[in-house]
């Protein structure tokens, strides 16, 4: 099957959002409440310092710290546009074959035969197919694309090829 799509900010954000929802409970947890619920806690530490010895600059390097937990899940968010802007490998038109034995990605500035083993698991959503190299490293294809039988026959040939202890994450498939 030949697939000829291309890559939007907007397709590139909402899979960089179904990669997140696919990352452990524990890892979001942390970067979602633990982290910033810390700085909190630090704030109230240092402001309690701040009243009670009055400003001193050994307490202004206390602050960094609380700023950054505070900002991190800011950061993850923001980072997205700029990761897109950079990668000019996701410019422009783009092309994938699917076949029984290996998936062929090409570009303006790249061709590449993948063999199924390479990827590791893959997620869905209503917007497009995420699949995952690693947790953090992955090809996306923008559902929007994909004729419903195209997708329909990509999302079979994704449950056939991975293994059974990498069950995709799904929301709806529409």
């Amino acid at each position: 099957m030949h697939i000829d799509y291309s890559i939007s900010e907007q397709d590139y954000a909402l899979a960089q959002q179904l990669a997140w929802k696919t990352l452990k409970p524990i890892s979001r947890a942390f970067v979602l409440y633990a982290g910033p619920i810390f700085a909190i806690g630090l704030l109230v530490f240092w402001i309690h310092a701040l009243v009670a010895r009055g400003f001193s600059s050994n307490l202004a390097p206390g602050i960094a710290v609380p700023v950054l937990f505070l900002y991190l899940p800011f950061a993850v968010r923001s980072n997205t546009r700029k990761m897109y802007g950079r990668s000019g490998n996701l410019h422009g038109p783009l092309s994938l074959d699917v076949a029984e034995e290996k998936l062929h990605f090409s570009g303006a500035s790249f061709s590449s035969d993948v063999t199924w083993s390479h990827f590791t698991r893959f997620a869905e959503d209503q917007h497009s197919f995420v699949l995952f190299q690693s947790p953090g490293i992955f090809n996306m294809i923008p559902k929007r694309h994909l004729t419903p039988e195209q997708a329909d026959f990509l999302r079979t040939l994704l449950q056939s090829h991975l293994s059974a202890g990498s069950r995709p994450f799904s929301q709806s498939t529409n």
